[in-house]
């Protein structure tokens, strides 16, 4: 690795330890707020510790892989494991089941069947990729792309729902459109990020840390919003309840 690439991951390294701080206190936040979230918004609170769990066990693999390095390198060669490339089914997952449900409940009736169930379907596809195609040692662009566009079609296909309405409430003091909002912004990137990490990573550690680096800006953005969802809470019974 060079000098310039070992810089570029500390950074990144660095970034990714502000990021989970930055969950934990969206994580309290919520349950500050617990008493103010209705079902969806407990559900997303879900998703969100879902995901700060997922990013805790990546640090979790890499500390313990430094830590006790000779316990682990018999398995690390084994199953050519150089990364945490192999964690990434995780986020994935979660991203389906989370979201399916969230975008289930807040949906026109007839559409939340129909998004559970891809849901489920993109759990049983990821796990085959995962298995079969991309292979677990791989960042891989098939279940990467999946997960992706999945994070994006939801929120998209929301806020197309809310376009159709008359809001009955100011946008800004809507807890679901800022939540579809931070979604599509902290995802958009990370269509592109899903086309090109995976030869990047190979290719270009460099750039391959910049592009993640960006990402994580976006996450950032989202990360606020959903705060900002969650102080609005108090707002979310004025809504109008999915016909």
């Amino acid at each position: 690795m060079s000098e310039q690439e070992t810089f570029y991951n500390n950074l990144y390294d660095h970034i990714g330890v502000v990021l989970l701080c930055l969950r934990i206190a969206l994580v309290c936040l919520g349950i500050w707020q617990w008493k103010r979230l209705n079902v969806p918004l407990r559900v997303f609170w879900y998703y969100l510790l879902a995901v700060l769990g997922a990013n805790l066990l990546d640090r979790a693999f890499i500390w313990s892989v430094n830590t006790h390095t000779d316990a682990w390198r018999p398995y690390l060669t084994r199953y050519a494991i150089t990364n945490t490339n192999f964690l990434a089914i995780t986020h994935r997952l979660v991203d389906y089941v989370f979201l399916s449900w969230f975008y289930s409940l807040i949906l026109p009736l007839r559409w939340s069947g129909g998004v559970r169930r891809v849901g489920w379907a993109l759990v049983a596809v990821a796990l085959f990729v995962y298995i079969w195609v991309d292979g677990f040692q791989s960042y891989g662009t098939i279940n990467s792309v999946f997960s992706q566009a999945f994070a994006v079609a939801l929120p998209l296909l929301h806020l197309w729902f809310l376009y159709q309405l008359l809001p009955e409430l100011n946008l800004w003091k809507n807890a679901y459109f800022l939540i579809s909002l931070g979604l599509l912004i902290e995802n958009l990137l990370g269509v592109f990020v899903s086309f090109v990490a995976g030869k990047l990573n190979y290719t270009d550690g460099t750039s391959f840390l910049l592009l993640m680096m960006s990402r994580h800006l976006l996450t950032v953005t989202g990360l606020a919003l959903y705060a900002y969802a969650f102080y609005q809470a108090r707002y979310v019974r004025f809504l109008p309840k999915p016909a």
